[in-house]
């Protein structure tokens, strides 16, 4: 998360770290650019652009990077708790099942240089089922969708296998998956859960890159551009709230847009975790 871009985070409040932290009295996550210890950064991949030959994007290993350049002590290492969420940019944007190989082998690299380094408390993230994205659920493809749940199963997969070899070669860490994909699956499932979240299958707010769309620039942007009236930025502009969208909770929303989930539904994961993994 920096605090240099249009949006803080890209939801419409916490995500999944935000809430883990207080849950475990891990204190509050703020930008890396602020000195803080939050180092996410919006549209990062594991691999330069999902595999591509371009690297003009943040990668995992810049994140883990500009983390270990911090002045850490050993203590304050041991002490840590990394939490790498990370994947669906590169399932997203992935053409071949090489890509997803790539993303799987640049994610063990990264966990790896991070033990090595003394962090030893690793919790990963797996990717939700991208099908279920309003993205994905507009465009009415069968193909697509089955892509879609076919590369992310394949990273995550990949991802299981990584945790369990690098678990087995370190007695000493303390390595959690956290399984997103098989969270929403049973939640969706679940009677309870499709009261809280009565709108599943389109998004919160609609988002176009770049020009704003119809509308005046934001007050926010207005300072980022020379003409008022045209607002460009690096992130998506969030132009056409859903009437039935109640900002800022977007209370019964499960996505806040067409592919990240609303931050309740970010609370709602955490506090799953929470429970299944934690003994205390």
């Amino acid at each position: 998360v920096t605090p240099n871009t249009c949006e803080a985070r890209a939801s419409n409040g916490w995500v999944v770290p935000d809430y883990l932290a207080r849950k475990l009295k891990l204190g509050h996550l703020t930008p890396s650019l602020d000195e803080g210890n939050n180092f996410a950064y919006s549209a990062a991949t594991v691999t330069a652009l999902g595999g591509t030959s371009e690297s003009n994007n943040i990668t995992l290993a810049n994140q883990v990077g500009a983390f270990l350049n911090r002045d850490i002590t050993a203590h304050e290492m041991q002490k840590s708790v990394c939490f790498i969420m990370i994947g669906g940019n590169d399932v997203f944007r992935a053409t071949t099942p090489t890509n997803i190989v790539d993303a799987v082998q640049g994610l063990a690299q990264q966990m790896q240089v991070l033990i090595e380094a003394g962090c030893t408390n690793l919790w990963i993230a797996n990717v939700p089922n991208l099908s279920r994205t309003p993205r994905v659920v507009a465009s009415g493809d069968a193909v697509l969708a089955a892509a879609a749940k076919s590369l992310t199963m394949a990273f995550n997969n990949g991802v299981a296998g990584v945790v369990e070899r690098l678990t087995d070669g370190c007695r000493y860490c303390d390595i959690t998956l956290f399984d997103t994909f098989s969270f929403l699956e049973h939640a969706l499932q679940d009677t309870k859960f499709s009261e809280t979240f009565t709108v599943q299958d389109r998004p919160c707010v609609l988002r176009q890159f770049g020009k704003c769309s119809g509308t005046e620039c934001p007050e926010e942007l207005k300072s980022a551009t020379e003409n008022p009236d045209v607002c460009f930025c690096q992130v998506p502009v969030y132009f056409d709230v859903d009437e039935e969208c109640k900002l800022p909770k977007a209370k019964g929303f499960l996505f806040y847009d067409d592919i990240h989930p609303s931050t309740a539904l970010h609370e709602f994961a955490a506090r799953a975790a929470v429970a299944e993994y934690c003994d205390f």
